[in-house]
């Protein structure tokens, strides 16, 4: 079976099987701590790719790239870069678009590139590890693209493992099927966000009641330190 890991930062990247048999596909800049990759994707501009670092302080992610030893998907192919591939999205808009998406094919992170790819390459089988979208932008902008490419995956026939952690693809309830179940997890919801509220209400009484013994600390080490000097000056 023709197979894909594709691995993103989030927590379940603990999840990864490195020795497996499938191909592992990353992003951005992780080639720079995991341990095996079998492609690479850095769907960015010129400008972010030449300015940016990578995690390790000092290493430039431009220079980094010209001597990986594996495919690097771009926007374009750099003679500086080896390893360079073109990534094919005028292809993949030609065989996906529909006049529905408006003149622009949804496709809003990284992730979505993956995927169109591996479903335009006929994989059977496609895992996500270390992918939640679920932060910031990544849950306005980037998560319904996701969403999107995965329902296209299935509609393929590929088979689709997704990490338990992930939020991705995962229901609650059936909407007006379930709506005992659904208020019990409402006040669930309700229940925990009153919880996590008084930890971070008695957090932050701790902080301040810290705050203030170090400021009594350093007020009485200034004093004893001044009263020092005044009596070494008798």
């Amino acid at each position: 079976m023709k197979s894909v890991v594709i691995v993103g930062y989030a927590y379940s990247i603990k999840e990864v099987d490195w020795k497996t048999d499938s191909e592992i596909w990353i992003m951005n800049d992780m080639y720079d701590f995991v341990p095996r990759y079998d492609r690479m994707f850095d769907i960015h501009s010129d400008k972010s790719i030449l300015e940016r670092t990578t995690r390790r302080e000092g290493l430039n992610h431009f220079e980094a790239l010209k001597v990986l030893d594996k495919p690097i998907y771009m926007q374009r192919v750099w003679t500086e870069i080896p390893n360079s591939v073109r990534f094919p999205l005028a292809e993949i808009i030609n065989e996906y678009y529909r006049e529905a998406m408006g003149d622009k094919i949804f496709i809003t992170c990284t992730v979505s590139h993956m995927l169109a790819l591996a479903i335009y390459e006929g994989f059977e089988e496609i895992t996500l590890l270390g992918i939640n979208e679920e932060v910031d932008t990544e849950y306005e902008v980037e998560m319904p693209s996701v969403l999107y490419w995965l329902g296209k995956a299935d509609g393929h026939g590929i088979k689709i493992n997704i990490s338990q952690s992930s939020p991705l693809l995962k229901g609650f309830f059936v909407y007006g099927y379930e709506e005992e179940k659904k208020k019990k997890i409402l006040t669930f919801i309700d229940t925990e966000i009153e919880r996590i509220n008084g930890m971070e209400k008695r957090a932050i009484q701790q902080q301040e009641y810290y705050f203030a013994e170090e400021n009594k600390s350093i007020g009485a080490a200034t004093v004893l330190k001044h009263l020092k000097k005044e009596l070494t000056e008798i």
